[in-house]
């Protein structure tokens, strides 16, 4: 899929074989990355940001080097602009934010982000084929793996207290997962429609049942839906779009089949199943999805082969569009009969929003005990109390937020607040309360830069995957925490760099930095990714060391965390707990009144303060927990 770099057919073998070798040189670095990041739990957790980041701007200085520079056309512009503000948004928002060492974090986050566009961005004009296959490579590895630990419990199965027996391996979270194969199903459909080579269109057409059957796995709801409207938008964006609806409705087959032969598993679809029933229902699974992924490859070739024999007239076109039409139609409007009619659907789905879904329970896991119910309910699981929050904290600071990051802190003082939740579920309405308008102007417009860069290049080979795949992202973000996810956000930023990226005859204003520009603009990002690695580091060493009771080792690794995040009052905190597990109350009672000094808004140092205090003292820092988190116990 790498586009032709224009060596002569008389170049020499070896020289041949350096050219193909450095062809692979993107495609693996983003696949590594993107691979690394979904295996480090989604790259959630702050400690992968920093390894994430360098491994990125490494990349990229590789990139710029080989390039001669960087040189971006004024789509590239506006995309990697657009990010760069939201990360600096972040980061300014920590001078008026309510907890501002969590908008640091944030920033932090958003860094991998930048770094991710500029890197495609950089090499999309020579390796846009190689690119996509190198991200759709990575969610299929990531994704099969997922797959496996379903489908052979006895070898690589993980339990998960938490997502209890939704498949959430190896992102950490059953939604991410979900929305992570679905952009790999459509990435995965835009190629074996119109990939060049028939091998690729073969191989893409293979993953579909391994990606369809890994989100099927995973129980969620919205990542159904927005496969559906990244579909939508897939077709709207191509321009040999009956070709990509064929292709979509001919692999549509084997990819049914393969989640009804799921379903019939009850094993694998059950809470409360023994490990060999599971064991004997999935390694029976497995056997029949690879079945059905040889079968798609044929498939997609039989349709390959069809297409460059068969010529259709306008008339015939026209057609086969009108009864494809019609075909969706009378499909929609019988599900809206069935429903009782629209209305009916509508307030039937309201009201189902705004109701609790079926609680499961690692400890009692026959409670529901068929998860395939979860996919026929419109509960919302709590996301209408999340937005009233989130709306809230807006309304409070209508004009610039309450700081990026600092959703929780505002949910954790909510008296409704009866379960615990970092984010708000939902992209816009969160970046609205915590960025204020300018923020989510800055969201909206990296949502619509990529997608009118597809619109306008829609003779392109990787409008209609990347451009489905795009949209499909930031339809799940606006319901789930997506954002927070930092594999599958990135992948959705490659896609839209990918898609701004590709060169156009029409562009003629380019931007071009020299390699010490272009170097002068890297190097302070690379110095944050370093100052993220070792600080957040040294912050969950620390953390582990005091779960174990190791006090003088936390006590290390908290001073270190905080000589790298001098802004933040966390590692403060976590050297008062080690002061107070030696046996220093004095000493701890300093510590947490710095950390309190550092934010005064961090429950935690607060509650820190009140156990090495007594009497009044310790009444009063334990009232200032209780004021910013309502769950504090006085005990």
């Amino acid at each position: 899929m790498s586009p032709n770099l224009g060596i002569s057919a008389a170049s020499s073998g070896v020289a041949a074989a350096r050219v193909r070798i450095s062809d692979l040189a993107a495609p693996l670095a983003i696949a590594a990355v993107v691979t690394g990041t979904a295996a480090a739990q989604g790259g959630y957790f702050s400690t992968s940001w920093g390894w994430t980041a360098l491994a990125l701007a490494w990349a990229l200085g590789i990139a710029i080097v080989a390039e001669g520079g960087l040189i971006l056309c004024q789509r590239g512009v506006i995309f990697l602009g657009s990010i760069t503000a939201l990360l600096g948004w972040f980061a300014a928002s920590a001078i008026w934010s309510f907890a501002p060492w969590e908008s640091v974090l944030a920033a932090e986050r958003t860094l991998v982000y930048v770094l991710g566009a500029a890197f495609v961005l950089t090499t999309t004009r020579r390796y846009a084929g190689s690119l996509y296959g190198g991200i759709l490579a990575a969610i299929v590895l990531v994704s099969t793996y997922g797959l496996a630990t379903r489908l052979f419990p006895d070898r690589i199965g993980v339990f998960d207290p938490i997502a209890v027996y939704r498949l959430s391996e190896p992102i950490g979270y059953w939604n991410g997962l979900a929305i992570f194969a679905a952009m790999g199903s459509l990435l995965a459909l835009g190629a074996a429609a119109h990939a060049q080579r028939l091998a690729v269109r073969a191989i893409a057409a293979a993953s579909l049942p391994v990606l369809l059957v890994t989100q099927y796995f995973t129980f969620g709801r919205a990542g159904w839906l927005s496969l559906g409207i990244g579909l939508v938008a897939a077709i709207c964006l191509d321009r040999r779009r009956l070709r990509l609806v064929t292709v979509a409705i001919a692999l549509s087959v084997p990819g049914a089949v393969a989640i009804l032969a799921a379903s019939r598993r009850e094993p694998l679809t059950h809470t409360g199943a023994t490990l060999a029933a599971a064991a004997h229902a999935g390694h029976r699974l497995a056997l029949v999805v690879v079945a059905l992924a040889g079968v798609s490859a044929l498939i997609a070739v039989a349709v390959a082969k069809a297409a460059s024999t068969i010529q259709l007239t306008r008339r015939h076109r026209v057609a086969y569009s009108a009864t494809l039409t019609t075909c969706v139609l009378v499909a929609g409007l019988a599900v809206l009969i069935v429903a009782g009619g629209p209305i009916s659907l509508a307030k039937r789905g309201y009201h189902s929003f705004n109701v609790a879904a079926p609680k499961y329970s690692a400890i009692s896991p026959t409670v529901e005990r068929d998860l395939d119910q979860r996919l026929f309910s419109f509960s919302g699981n709590g996301r209408a109390q999340l937005w009233g929050v989130a709306w809230n904290e807006y309304r409070g600071h209508p004009w610039l937020g309450s700081g990026g990051g600092t959703f929780q802190r505002f949910w954790i003082r909510d008296p409704s607040a009866d379960f615990d939740v970092h984010n708000a579920h939902g992209l816009y309405i969160e970046t609205l309360a915590e960025l204020g308008p300018i923020g989510l102007l800055l969201v909206l417009i990296i949502l619509a830069g990529p997608i009118v860069a597809a619109a306008r290049s829609r003779r392109s080979l990787f409008s209609a995957g990347a451009g489905g795949a795009y949209v499909a992202f930031f339809a799940h973000a606006g319901v789930d925490w997506d954002w927070q996810l930092t594999a599958v956000t990135l992948v959705a930023v490659c896609c839209g760099a990918l898609l701004v990226g590709l060169p156009r005859a029409s562009d003629r204003d380019t931007h071009e930095f020299s390699l010490l520009g272009a170097f002068a603009l890297l190097a302070p990002l690379a110095v944050v990714s370093v100052v993220t690695l070792f600080g957040n580091s040294a912050l969950a060493k620390s953390r582990t060391a005091l779960e174990q009771q190791d006090w003088l080792r936390a006590d290390q690794l908290a001073r270190s965390a905080s000589t790298w995040m001098p802004w933040s009052p966390t590692p403060l905190t976590q050297l008062g707990e080690a002061e107070l597990g030696e046996g220093d109350a004095a000493l701890a009672r300093a510590t947490f009144r710095r950390a309190i000094a550092r934010g005064s808004t961090d429950w935690e140092a607060w509650l820190g303060l009140a156990r090495a205090t007594s009497g009044s003292a310790r009444a009063t820092a334990l009232d200032q927990a209780k004021r910013l988190n309502h769950g504090v116990s006085g005990n």
